[in-house]
């Protein structure tokens, strides 16, 4: 049971080397070499969560900062950062030399001198329930390693309040340098906008003049086709015209040309019906002669009986 809880203690490890500075709940460390670098350091294992533009901005809600200024505090403060976790790491594998020459052992729980507001604090914390520092430095090696780290913590913290120093007055003269910048450049905007509005009304009232003869051309085209119009219709009426008078021609010449087909027409039937009656009458005076002739050849063969 005791060796599961070891496995799973060291699956569960979070150190400087696998930690996601963007977690945020639970701790971001809970390694013991990782919490032993940050404690000899002097750095709070929360100093290295990541902080995005936005949540920055949030913390420093209602001072009046340039977005210029605020960004650049906050490129600082990441840079910081990541250069606590560079000395972090480097400090863990110094203990785990260390650890490697029998100076410390990091397999059984240790105490820790690390903030009791901070997640890691409370993961040792419960760690040390259990037991006692497995530290095998003797004692006045102990106290001459802790004298180490205090002037080492010391000395550290005045170069970062040094260094914050030079920060904010390379701040200030950035947001002076900004200030006359941006004076400088409303200037230039101003100049330029005077320019543009001298060269826009320029430009207007060329355009006003160009639609002006513009408009007059236009108008001017407009009476010339008016005309042509005009001269194009009367021509069309005069062709209508012609066109209706060949048109009546045809139809006075069609009537005479059917009047005259029709004229011809009946005397065409006139004179077939009078060869139809001739010829009738033809055929009736053959059939009375026949019919003379039949009766005498019966007359005279009655005679002969």
């Amino acid at each position: 049971k005791k060796q599961s809880s070891v496995s799973l203690m060291a699956q569960q490890a979070i150190n400087l080397e696998n930690f996601d500075p963007k977690r945020k709940k639970g701790p971001l460390l809970n390694s013991p070499r990782s919490i032993e670098a940050c404690r000899r350091q002097g750095i709070d294992p929360q100093e290295l969560a990541y902080k995005d533009l936005e949540e920055f901005k949030k913390e420093k809600k209602g001072k009046p900062i340039e977005p210029a200024i605020l960004k650049a505090h906050w490129e600082h403060q990441e840079e910081r950062r990541k250069e606590k976790v560079r000395i972090l790491v480097e400090e863990r594998n110094q203990l785990m030399e260390e650890e490697a020459q029998g100076l410390w052992d990091f397999s059984k729980p240790m105490k820790s001198s690390m903030s009791k507001k901070s997640p890691e604090a409370s993961v040792m914390k419960s760690s040390l329930s259990g037991g006692k520092s497995q530290m095998v430095v003797t004692d006045s090696a102990m106290i001459e390693r802790e004298k180490k780290q205090l002037e080492k913590i010391k000395i550290k913290q005045q170069a970062e309040i040094q260094q914050m120093m030079e920060y904010e007055l390379k701040l200030e003269e950035t947001r002076k340098a900004n200030e006359e910048k941006m004076i400088k450049q409303k200037q230039k905007e101003e100049e330029k906008r005077k320019e543009l509005m001298r060269k826009q009304k320029l430009a207007e009232e060329e355009k006003r003049k160009k639609e002006l003869e513009k408009a007059r051309k236009a108008e001017l085209e407009a009476e010339l086709q008016r005309r042509k119009q005009q001269e194009l219709a009367e021509e069309e009426q005069r062709k209508n015209e012609l066109e209706r008078q060949k048109l009546r021609q045809k139809e006075i010449e069609q009537k005479r040309r059917e009047e005259e087909q029709r004229r011809k027409q009946e005397e065409f039937k006139r004179q077939t019906e009078k060869i139809l009656l001739e010829q009738q009458q033809m055929v009736d005076q053959k059939k009375k002669l026949m019919e003379m002739k039949d009766e005498e050849r019966k007359e005279f063969l009655r005679q002969q009986q």
